[in-house]
This record gives structure tokens, C-alpha cells and sequence, in this order.
């Protein structure tokens, strides 16, 4: 009979392969993987913020001017807000206050009602904040609102500026955020380092 060459141990044949995981490498990679993404949302968000417009103004009486605010509203004045747009189809958030007025009447008791109408002699009327007449009164002043050109580049500056300040808190947030992160994964780095025996900057014992 022909013989075979050697015999083979079947048992002597490796089952499987064995790899070698790194969990340091991989940490730091999922950690660059984690920072990076929430840089990249933070930054993008920020960027998209809508930049809003917004005005304060008072209106003493029927005839007078408008007036620019801090957007206070004193005594029993009444506060309203509306939309206007702008020349150049900006949409601006207006609030404004229409401010109440000392009345004497013939008994010569005092209230402090809202002017809403002027009389050709001079005569100004006045009634409380949610009377019809105030109520029409409202519309009528939405109406007659207007800015100037002037007013409307103060107003869209001043919104770019609060866009530009927003813009840098939300980076600085950002740099916290991953200087915190950051500050987190090399304590724990050292941490497991220290159990296992491991020198820092390095992913394995040098004995291994």
C-alpha cells in the first residue's frame, strides 16, 4: 500500500483568529467622532439662528410722535405689538405703548385714561385701556406706523450685531463644552491607566 506523507494533527490547527483590541485607540476615536459632531451641529445651528427684529416705541397722544423706548410702559398705559414691514421686506416685531393721560373732569376728580382722539379745537378724548374706542384706536395707530429710512438701517444693525454676539456666546459655549470633554476623557484615560498599570502615552504595558 502507498503511503501518505506525515500525518497531520487536526488538533494542532488554529479555530479562529485572534485579534488584538485596543481600547485606547478606540476611546479616542469615538471621543474625536463625539466632538466632532457636536461641533459641527453647534456650529451649523448657530449659523442658521434667524436674526430678529425688533422695535420699542410710545405714542403720548392721537397727534404725536412716536417715540423710541426701552420698551417700558409706565403708569396705566397700554402696551401693544404688532408687525411692520420694512422698504427693504424686513419684518420688524413692534411693540409700543400707548401712554395714559391725567384727566381732570368737572367735578375736579383725576383719572388717568388713553387719550384716542383729538378734536379740531384742541379737545382730547380718553377712555380705559379696553374700551371700543381704545380697541379702534389700536388699528388706527398700526396703520399710521411708519419708520424712516434712517430707523430701519439703526434697527437692522442693531439685530445684525445681537446675531454676531449671539453667534460668539454659542462658540464659547462650544469651546467649553469640548475643553470639559475633553478635561473628562483623559481623567478617565489616566484612571484605567493607573488600574491596568499602563504609563501615560501609552495603550499597553511595556512588559506585554
Amino acid at each position: 500500500p502507498t503511503l501518505l506523507a506525515d500525518p497531520v494533527d487536526l488538533r494542532a490547527l488554529p479555530t479562529g483568529v485572534h485579534v488584538a483590541i485596543n481600547i485606547f485607540e478606540g476611546s479616542r476615536r469615538i471621543a474625536l467622532l463625539l466632538g466632532s459632531g457636536a461641533a459641527v451641529i453647534t456650529t451649523v445651528n448657530a449659523f442658521n439662528t434667524s436674526v430678529y427684529h425688533s422695535a420699542s416705541y410710545s405714542l403720548a397722544a392721537p397727534n404725536a410722535p412716536f417715540k423710541k423706548t426701552d420698551g417700558a410702559c409706565k403708569g396705566e398705559g397700554k402696551k401693544v405689538h404688532f408687525s411692520y414691514e420694512t422698504s427693504r421686506d424686513k419684518s420688524i416685531d413692534v411693540s409700543l405703548c400707548l401712554e395714559s393721560m391725567v384727566f381732570t373732569n368737572k367735578n375736579k376728580e383725576e383719572a388717568e385714561p388713553i387719550p384716542y382722539k383729538t378734536d379740531a379745537d384742541g379737545t382730547m378724548w380718553g377712555k380705559e385701556s379696553q374700551s371700543p374706542e381704545v380697541w379702534a384706536y389700536e388699528k388706527q395707530v398700526e396703520k399710521r406706523f411708519a419708520l424712516t429710512e434712517a430707523e430701519e438701517d439703526a434697527l437692522i444693525k442693531e439685530a445684525s450685531k445681537a446675531w454676531r454676539t449671539q453667534f460668539a456666546v454659542a462658540m464659547g459655549y462650544l469651546v467649553a463644552g469640548l475643553s470639559i470633554f475633553g478635561a473628562l476623557v483623559w481623567v478617565i484615560g489616566w484612571i484605567v491607566r493607573g488600574f491596568l498599570g499602563i504609563p501615560n502615552g501609552m495603550d499597553k504595558r511595556p512588559d506585554l
